[in-house]
């Protein structure tokens, strides 16, 4: 149950943001973190906490045990075959949003290239008036 809901403390990050976008406040530094700990903290807890998990899965089969072994009904083995099906959502979320933060780190370089460029030609012009 605890690592259930240690899945949920990026869901904190996804609200803040979701707060922070409504009250048109995406250029600030508090939306810039809050993004960092949503991104760190969905890796960290939902993708990579997955992996034990599933690993346990791998070794205690719980979809193929034999119902006659447990006090079970006969179906709860093939319904717990559905217990991936929350980790493969994570994995594909787990998926954008480090290709959205992989994006976002591509447009701060070429910001940061397209500025340069701007500043190069600015100097240069300023230079060649200067000269004329």
């Amino acid at each position: 149950v605890l690592i259930l809901l240690a899945y949920e403390v990026s869901s904190i990050f996804l609200v803040i943001r979701w707060m922070l976008s409504a009250s048109d406040r995406k250029s600030g530094l508090a939306y810039l973190l809050n993004g960092v700990l949503f991104t760190v903290s969905f890796i960290l807890l939902r993708v990579l906490g997955a992996l034990p998990q599933l690993w346990a899965m791998v070794f205690a089969m719980p979809w193929a045990a034999d119902p006659s072994d447990f006090a079970i009904l006969w179906w709860m083995p093939a319904g717990s075959s559905f217990l991936i099906l929350p980790h493969l959502l994570n994995f594909f979320w787990g998926t954008q949003v480090v290709k959205g933060a992989l994006a976002l780190l591509r447009r701060g370089d070429s910001s940061r290239e397209e500025k340069s460029d701007v500043l190069r030609q600015v100097s240069s012009a300023s230079l060649s008036s200067r000269l004329l």
